[in-house]
């Protein structure tokens, strides 16, 4: 298993929930960021409305 670790995400972009992965999603690309090794993920920018929902408590 690989060690979790923390992304930071500093541009505009949306994000979105792909099988086992988050993807973000803006001009440049898209990156997939797995969810498995991903302990914590910081936005240090504003996302659109409605990316909430992906980062609700089970």
């Amino acid at each position: 298993m690989a060690k979790e670790q923390t992304r930071y995400i500093f541009s505009m972009g949306e994000l979105k929930r792909k099988d086992n992965s988050i993807a973000f999603k803006n001009e440049k690309g898209t990156v997939y960021l797995p969810i498995e090794d991903t302990k914590e993920i910081y936005c240090m920018n504003i996302l659109p409305q409605g990316n909430q929902t992906i980062f609700s408590k089970v």
